[in-house]
């Protein structure tokens, strides 16, 4: 059964000896009596039949064979299958004589080169044990297909020797066999999350296996809107949304896709003027759509009275967390100016003001004489700060003014005027 691998890795079992020398000469086929014949272009090996250890049996990737001890033998028509980065258990049994210092070590010819030369996957055994095992794994730079590996058996009892690839020895036995890769393409996206809060940021990535290095990606989404041709993307989806990918190899089209599912964020918007005179209170709003809130003053309600005095003349930053019913939570955040709007500013100077009549049922008129030309708000400020009533204007000399806050209940008011960083403030009366 074929199982999806996820990782690429280039696993050996070493053990303390490492081998030296490679000697290379020809190699190839045997006949049925596995005497030594041309052995194509393999580097030659075997060993003498009649030495310390041998060979008795093979077990891996589906064969299973027993041998007898011929020095050398070819079974490359015997296939050993090896799923890529899976590992393969491989067995074998000794024969004959066993000793402490009898070593079992495979060669195999990952790149396909006819040279064993990419190091070797030793076998050990328990104590008294005739049966030496471990494991292979195809490395991540491994071609598609088969390849030859070699199994050799020798006594080597110098520390630092173990039978080497090619060569003939004195002693062991030596087997070539074909090792199969199964290799099939695949495809699979991972998203770092599949589930998010709106606004959030998700990265989604891609893992394709094939012996192609000329892949090329598109990705699309449902509902429609999203395209990109890299491997990798981030996106931020506004809601609930399917992203596909499919992947061409040249010889294949792999097919994935991952949901992402939107979790619907508070919307939070604090109400409040952004300016206020130093005496007045503000009432800071972070509106009802969350469960939970935590302003930067330590409050955890959804408004919060700010006193003015408190922080001084000056811009001054406010903020508030916003947990909704997802546990999504929605920051949002406020300058508020404090201004002091007692004594006689430099505007004051230069703008004469005379506001009738006081107290009034709500209309006042203002008239204003302006020394030079200036851009001039007017605002109008209940004691909680609230802005009732707004106005930009340019004046140069006499002008004169309606305000109607007739709507608005009975009670102080602050006339605000302002003109550039220059403010001034006048008292009003709604009886």
């Amino acid at each position: 059964m074929t199982k999806k691998v996820t990782g690429l890795l280039l696993m050996f079992v070493f053990s303390m000896y490492t081998w030296v020398g490679l000697a290379q000469s020809s190699v190839g086929q045997i006949d049925n009596e596995r005497n030594i014949t041309d052995r194509g272009e393999y580097c030659d090996a075997w060993s003498d039949p009649e030495g310390y250890e041998s060979i008795e049996r093979v077990v891996a990737g589906g064969v299973d064979n027993e041998t007898i001890n011929t020095g050398y033998a070819d079974y490359t028509d015997m296939v050993m299958e090896i799923e890529r980065f899976e590992p393969l258990d491989i067995t074998v049994t000794i024969g004959q004589t066993l000793t402490s210092s009898t070593t079992v070590v495979c060669y195999i010819d990952w790149d396909q080169n006819m040279v064993f030369d990419e190091g070797y996957v030793q076998l050990f055994a328990p104590i008294f044990s005739r049966e030496f095992s471990g494991e292979i794994i195809v490395p991540s730079n491994q071609y598609q297909g088969s390849t030859r590996i070699r199994i050799r058996v020798g006594y080597y009892p110098v520390p630092g020797e173990v039978p080497p690839p090619c060569d003939n020895d004195w002693s062991g036995e030596v087997e070539d066999y074909t090792i199969q890769i199964l290799d099939e393409e695949s495809l699979e996206i991972t998203a770092g999350s599949e589930t998010i809060c709106q606004g959030e940021t998700v990265n989604i990535t891609s893992t394709v296996v094939s012996g192609s290095s000329n892949l090329s990606y598109s990705w699309t989404s449902d509902p429609a809107g999203f395209t990109s041709n890299e491997a990798d993307i981030s996106v931020i989806p506004d809601i609930t949304t399917t992203y596909i990918l499919e992947v061409n190899t040249g010889s294949n089209i792999l097919t994935d896709q991952v949901l992402i599912d939107v979790l619907e964020a508070p919307i939070v918007s604090i109400i409040a003027d952004d300016t206020i005179c130093l005496y007045n209170t503000v009432v800071l709003d972070a509106g009802d759509d969350g469960v939970e809130y935590l302003w930067s003053t330590g409050e955890t309600t959804q408004t919060v009275s700010i006193d003015p005095s408190d922080y001084g003349v000056g811009s001054h930053l406010f903020f508030v967390d916003v947990t909704g019913e997802n546990s999504c939570v929605t920051t949002d955040s406020i300058y508020i100016e404090f201004i002091d709007c007692t004594g006689i500013s430099e505007l004051e100077k230069s703008l004469d003001v005379n506001i009738y009549p006081v107290p009034s049922d709500g209309v006042f008129n203002v008239s204003l004489n302006a020394m030079e030309n200036m851009d001039l708000e007017i605002m109008v400020m209940n004691m909680t700060g609230q802005v009732v009533f707004n106005k930009m204007t340019n004046i140069s000399g006499m002008r004169h003014l309606v305000i109607d806050i007739r709507e608005q209940a009975k009670g102080a008011y602050q006339l605000v005027f302002k003109n550039r960083d220059q403010f001034f403030a006048r008292r009003l009366i709604v009886k």
